[in-house]
């Protein structure tokens, strides 16, 4: 039993992450800023949307790098990202995991890694309160362990 064709399955699966074009990170960038996004959070997710999935994450890197970018929308669709950074609300605080064990180590991760599909509701300085259609309400505090680095910094 061989593995023939196996290289060829891996390379399929990750041809989406081919590094983008420059240009097309700071034009898509300089879109989120101007909706509101802080332009170092823009920068950050505008590379994200093209980001290898970091080698630990495995199967959960897409619906979490899917979830933080439709989060990311809904911040710039209405005034929450500019609340949020008024607030006080770092990319780490948002976008943050534990640059030693990104999938592992919960304590660091940003709201946005949690967040998925859930619409925005409420931003405080301590907290951001999602919810679904059910109307089911999801209170996400701030993460009480530092460390954590914007997921987009994760080699």
């Amino acid at each position: 039993m061989g593995f023939e064709g196996f290289e060829g399955a891996l390379k399929g699966a990750f041809e989406e992450f081919a590094a983008p074009d420059p240009a097309e990170i700071v034009e898509r960038a300089a879109l989120m800023e101007d909706s509101g996004i802080p332009r170092g959070w823009a920068d950050g997710l505008a590379r994200l949307a093209s980001m290898p999935p970091p080698e630990e994450w495995g199967r959960d890197w897409r619906s979490v790098r899917d979830g933080i970018l439709r989060f990311a929308d809904r911040l710039a669709a209405d005034p929450w990202a500019a609340k949020a950074h008024r607030l006080g609300w770092t990319a780490a605080d948002l976008f943050g995991v534990n640059a030693a064990a990104p999938a592992a180590r919960l304590d660091c991760r940003g709201a946005a890694t949690f967040i998925g599909d859930a619409e925005i509701y409420l931003i405080t300085d301590e907290a951001i309160v999602v919810g679904n259609t059910t109307g089911k309400r999801l209170r996400i505090t701030r993460p009480k362990t530092k460390g954590g680095v914007p997921l987009w910094e994760v080699r």
